[in-house]
């Protein structure tokens, strides 16, 4: 079966093959296979793609919302609801993953580090979302996992 759910495609494919394992009886051993490839479409086509992995009629039609505008609605809920989280805080997360990134060979942006003052600069996507709290139109890469029952036989 094919999944796709935008980000949460992995989790919505790893989970479709553990209700397959775990239903007793659909399958013994299932696999989810996950591979994202966009970097090579142009622009507005890999935007209007992920816009139509959400619910167009229910998000954007009823309400105006694209993925950065709806993820920062959870972001500013998270931040009412353990009140002290600041933009700060979510800088730090940007600044420790452009770090790993610069220094893979792989990383689109290898090379690249941020400041937490960098960060805080950058310009907003979607209040309290900014340019490095963002993820690129990117290639993913690759991955596989491999569910298997506790009562097949080759385990």
């Amino acid at each position: 079966m094919r999944v796709e759910a935008a980000c949460a495609t992995g989790s919505a494919a790893l989970y479709n093959a553990y209700l397959a394992v775990a239903s007793g009886g659909m399958a013994d051993i299932a696999m989810a296979i996950g591979v994202e490839k966009m970097y090579e479409s142009p622009t507005p086509t890999v935007v209007e793609f992920i816009g139509r992995a959400g619910n167009y009629f229910w998000e954007f039609e009823n309400f105006g919302l694209t993925f950065p505008g709806y993820y920062a609605l959870y972001m500013t809920a998270y931040m009412n609801r353990f009140g002290g989280a600041t933009e700060e805080d979510f800088c730090r997360v940007a600044v420790k993953n452009h770090y790993y990134g610069s220094i893979n060979p792989k990383a689109q942006f290898y090379g690249l580090r941020i400041t937490i003052d960098q960060c805080l600069k950058s310009r907003y996507v979607a209040w309290p979302i900014k340019l490095y709290d963002s993820s690129p139109i990117t290639d993913g890469g690759a991955a596989a996992v491999i569910l298997a029952s506790e009562d097949w036989p080759g385990k």
